[in-house]
């Protein structure tokens, strides 16, 4: 028996995990366990989130070994809590979110970071009084909660649900009020919401930070936040162009100096640079939208500057900003955070290409075929299609194994492929060179193999696809294990490939099925504007005697039957199945105005406001207009009826567009004030039939699949229950000379 005590600190390298802990090797040989609860911080985390095998993990020791029972570990112990970082960061009244964890008779548990959990007394879950947390809220939900008391002896802290669904409420209501379209509404609409979040900054952090300039050219966006923080006993200094913050600078040494981005009259960056040749100290601050951030992130690098805030601003994040000042942290340059680059070992278990997957089922296709090939041991695999009326054979999709001749294509209708998709059967040969050159010849011309192996792929009954596998060596399919795994494949191609073909049927489907849910709508708006219509004619007609009148009202008439003409458009424009899939691209703002226009008399019958925030400069997406009209009506409907099933006031729904990352640059964003998705449902609610309302379950199963075959993707971004959800639609730009 190893000589070890309690307490102890080993090492071990991780031998196997299972979902109550995991097993490990210690550098003498001994074995040791580490249990769930003893493995993190979180104790609901599965053991494979926190370490794979071959991983070297250290531990103290908890169990001694006795009874046949091996040495027992806590890697839980030797780390740090995180409660000292938390107090820092957080107190009564500010604003925080989390995962539910755990559901309990009086009310939720809510993981707020590892090892801290939060609890929502039942009475705070909701405005409206509910009997259990489960009737709304399910484990994994994301939410948001006020902070209402911390006890930092016991290490506890209450939330409340409520109060934050009060301060949205608040929030909200201002919104209504001052209106939608303008981008500095939304700050100040979030400098509203986010004032709630409890006075962080005291006077004696504002003498610590120093005096602080604030340069931004809107008036209104610079005079409330130069009132916030004056409220707070920052002593505050504001302009609105360069040469007033450099007038400025060269009088007073600022602490820190708040600049945006995109002022009127100049770039906000050069302002950065006059300060630094001036030699102010100061830590500057950039401010802007997140895309002017993303698109200036290595210009904004390069100037060193202290902190980037994106707008709105988040006053808690500017808030922890003024703490790491006044605690004498050295602000490190900011850098934009780099995206790690995908493992490239891609090794994943049949199932994985069926669940939670986001990628379009062709993709998944030819993933599944690079899988199996390399199960085979083959070096090459290619999954042939016969066309069922001209009898022509092409690759639906290929590994990278092998050297191909297009033009040997041609053959291939005279070879045994074609024999296996209209036979049915089966074809294993190991000397395709030599034995069975005669029946080979038109494949060898299209490839140079010496082991093939080919079986055939049924789809709805039908066999049209064939897979083929191929080694240069001879000798390589003899075993009949072999023969059982290509057939198994098949299986996972036709899955795969039976789903694609549904898809294509209802994307076929969609236009009916959703001009039927808009068809109530547009009927009440047409009877609304040719009512009206009639009366300003008959209006008319009595006024003729006055000619001015008559022009006046006659702009009107006008006004009425172009604003029905453009409602009937969009609505015959929506029903046209047969229209081109535009090539070149298309204007994805024009696309979402066209989408609003059709979904506003459903939005006015729910009582939805519709907000819109579009970026300019936006590169046309790829797609047709058609189709992604239907994707974006899908989403904005589907908003709209989640929103109509929680009730209540102040129902809305913001759209937005943005550049995205460079592989998939445009974005859109839905965000609706519903009830939320709870967490587990993010990736299900795409499957065919699912439905959280009761509806065929069909609408987001054809959004994803209309956008993936365009390239891109369409995912719950995140979604607070019962706060709201924002569904994000991300999309490759058109080619130059046509759509990806």
């Amino acid at each position: 028996m190893n000589d070890y005590q309690l307490g102890q600190e080993v090492e071990g390298v991780v031998e196997s995990i299972l979902p109550f802990g995991v097993f490990l090797r210690l550098r003498d040989k001994t074995k040791a366990y580490i249990r769930r609860r003893e493995l993190d911080l979180e104790p609901d985390l599965e053991p494979a989130q926190v370490t794979r095998v071959g991983e070297l993990i250290r531990g103290e020791v908890i169990g001694l070994e006795k009874n046949d029972k091996c040495l027992e570990l806590s890697r839980r112990n030797l780390l740090e809590d995180g409660w000292d970082e938390f107090l820092h960061s957080h107190r009564e009244g500010t604003v925080i979110e989390g995962a539910i964890s755990a559901l309990h008779p009086h009310g939720v548990f809510v993981r707020l970071c590892p090892g801290i959990r939060g609890f929502v007394p039942l009475d705070e879950l909701s405005e409206s009084r509910i009997a259990r947390p489960e009737d709304l809220f399910w484990v994994e939900d994301r939410v948001e909660a006020v902070v209402t008391r911390i006890d930092r002896g016991r290490k506890k802290v209450w939330l409340s649900i409520k109060a934050r669904l009060q301060q949205r409420k608040q929030a909200l209501a201002v919104f209504d009020k001052v209106g939608t379209t303008a981008e500095e509404v939304q700050d100040v609409v979030a400098a509203i919401a986010a004032a709630f979040t409890g006075e962080m900054i005291t006077l004696e952090v504002c003498l610590l930070v120093g005096p602080i300039l604030v340069v931004e050219d809107h008036t209104e966006m610079r005079d409330s936040l130069t009132t916030w923080l004056k409220q707070h006993g920052c002593e505050v200094e504001q302009a609105a162009t360069l040469d007033e913050g450099l007038l400025l600078i060269g009088q007073k040494n600022f602490g820190l100096i708040l600049v945006d981005l995109n002022l009127f009259d100049c770039d906000g960056l050069d302002l950065v640079r006059q300060a630094r040749r001036f030699g102010s100290k100061a830590h500057i601050c950039v401010m802007s939208t997140p895309d002017s951030l993303a698109t200036r992130a290595a210009e904004i690098e390069r100037e060193e500057v202290s902190e980037v805030f994106s707008k709105p601003l988040d006053l808690v994040e500017l808030e922890h900003f003024f703490l790491r000042l006044a605690g004498g942290e050295v602000i490190k340059p900011w850098h934009a955070k780099h995206t790690p680059e995908p493992d490239q070992a891609l090794i994943f278990p049949e199932l994985e290409l069926f669940e939670d997957s986001e990628e379009a089922p062709l993709q998944r296709l030819k993933k599944a075929l690079d899988w199996v090939t390399k199960n085979l041991r083959a070096q090459s695999g290619v999954i042939f299609c016969l066309d069922p009326i001209s009898r022509a054979i092409s690759v639906l999709a290929q590994t990278e194994g092998g050297a191909v001749n297009q033009e040997a294509f041609y053959g291939l209708r005279e070879s045994p492929v074609k024999d296996v998709i209209c036979e049915g059967k089966p074809v294993i040969e190991n000397h395709a060179s030599s034995r069975g050159r005669a029946r080979f010849t038109r494949l060898l011309d299209y490839l140079s193999f010496e082991s093939c192996l080919g079986v055939p792929i049924k789809v709805h009954g039908e066999i049209q696809h064939a897979a083929f596998f191929f080694h240069r060596e001879p000798e390589r399919f003899q075993r009949d294990s072999l023969l059982r795994d290509a057939y198994a494949g098949a299986v996972l191609f036709s899955a795969l490939l039976t789903e694609e073909v549904i898809n294509k049927r209802l994307q076929t489907m969609h236009p009916m099925l959703l001009s039927g849910e808009l068809g109530a709508g547009f009927g009440h708006e047409v009877a609304n504007k040719i009512s009206g219509l009639e009366i300003q004619v008959l209006n008319l007609l009595r006024k003729c005697e006055g000619q001015e009148r008559l022009k006046l009202d006659s702009t009107r008439v006008l006004g009425l039957v172009l604003d029905m003409k453009d409602t009937v458009e969009a609505f015959q424009q929506l029903s046209r199945t047969n229209l081109p899939h535009g090539d070149s691209g298309c204007d994805l703002n024009q696309v979402l105005l066209r989408a609003e226009t059709l979904l506003q008399p459903v939005a006015r019958k729910e009582g939805v406001k519709i907000n819109r925030r579009l970026a300019e400069g936006l590169p046309k997406a790829a797609g047709s207009v058609i189709t992604l009209q239907q994707v974006f009506l899908n989403l904005m409907l589907n908003a709209v009826q989640q929103m109509a099933i929680k009730g209540g006031d102040h129902r809305s729904l913001s759209i937005s567009s943005s550049l995205g990352e460079e592989e998939l640059p445009v974005q859109v964003r839905f965000w609706d004030s519903g009830p939320g998705i709870h967490r587990q449902l993010w990736e299900k609610i795409f499957s065919p039939g699912v439905s959280t309302r009761g509806g065929s379950g069909l609408g987001l199963f054809i959004a994803r699949s209309f956008v993936h075959s365009l390239g891109g993707r369409l995912s719950v971004e995140e979604s607070f229950v019962p706060l709201g959800t924002t569904m994000l639609v991300e999309l490759p730009a058109a080619d130059e000379g046509g759509a990806k």
